[in-house]
């Protein structure tokens, strides 16, 4: 039998990010709003009774289908079915590396114009954008970090 589990290896502790403008005029640091991989391991706690009962069904049924590959087929059936049993039925862990750990934010209110923006996220170098703040706008800056080494960013302007 097979099941997704989250192990102590798989919660991170949030990284906060350091956030200046324009040299220190405006700055902070990011705070955790949102802790995804609680909320992904409380999922799938509440849906293990459901996910128990399928694998035993699941295994009955191998056995069944095991037996009768014996029967009609000998030694090699039994291990055929044993293969494709093993190759298909791995536990399903998109879920787990799909989705952030953590989303963290920072807000601040900042003059129209323009401005650098330094990003600093805690483990990676920095990322400085000049950027454009129009009045009566409201920006988003989305910072993806993946793993130790990879940090995309991406402006949104509403």
């Amino acid at each position: 039998m097979s099941f997704p589990t989250y192990s102590p290896e798989d919660k991170r502790e949030p990284l906060s990010m350091q956030i200046t403008v324009d040299s220190n005029s405006i700055s902070g640091d990011t705070s955790v709003i949102c802790n995804l991989a609680g909320m992904a391991a409380k999922s799938l706690k509440e849906r293990l009774p459901g996910m128990i009962v399928r694998e035993i069904l699941q295994s009955a049924a191998l056995g069944v289908a095991q037996h009768q590959a014996n029967k009609k087929l000998g030694v090699f059936g039994s291990t055929m079915v044993t293969a494709i049993d093993t190759a298909i039925s791995k536990a399903d862990l998109r879920s787990i590396y799909s989705f952030p750990y953590y989303i963290q934010c920072f807000r601040t209110e900042i003059d129209p114009g323009i401005h650098k923006i330094n990003l600093s996220p805690s483990g990676f170098g920095s990322v400085d954008l000049d950027l454009e703040i129009k009045p009566k706008s409201f920006t988003i800056i989305r910072i993806t970090c993946i793993g130790d080494t990879t940090m995309y960013h991406k402006v949104i302007q509403l």
